[in-house]
């Protein structure tokens, strides 16, 4: 990959931090206090699931990572990716409150984008970014239902 690409595949990878995730769940229960709750207890269940996974099955990321803290040890995990897990937690969200083609396509694509730059910046593998899409998708699913 040429490394001009580098800083665009990191802005994409902005999008599934908590940084950005957190404020829009905030606004998103400033329209809606019901889903705002939900896709809080989504992003907490997404960050200790995989936490949990990435310290009982830790596997190395594409560029090895220090594990001497815990915190290091959940960081150097490369399964699931928790990035392209929080994203699509949180497009499911916005697409159940704007279900719409246009916002489903842009959502998909931001998904998509997402997953691509931590591909693209050598954080996670194919099936880490398939398992964290798949994870987000699934407990966004189980948390709504209730």
């Amino acid at each position: 990959m040429k490394k001009q690409w580098v800083p665009i595949f990191s802005v994409l990878s902005f999008f599934g931090l908590p940084l950005f995730y957190l404020p829009v769940a905030a606004a998103i229960w400033m329209l809606d206090h019901a889903a705002g709750v939900r896709i809080f207890a989504s992003l907490l269940s997404i960050e200790a699931i995989g936490a949990a996974i990435k310290l009982v099955h830790p596997t190395e990321r594409p560029v090895p990572m220090p594990r001497r803290t815990l915190r290091e040890k959940i960081d150097a995990g490369s399964f699931p990716s928790l990035h392209s897990a929080r994203i699509a937690a949180l497009a499911l969200t916005i697409f159940r409150l704007q279900p719409t083609p246009l916002a489903g396509g842009a959502l998909v694509a931001l998904i998509l984008a997402v997953s691509a730059s931590r591909l693209s910046i050598k954080k996670h593998y194919p099936l880490d970014v398939v398992a964290g899409i798949a994870g987000g998708i699934i407990i966004n699913i189980i948390i709504f239902s209730f």
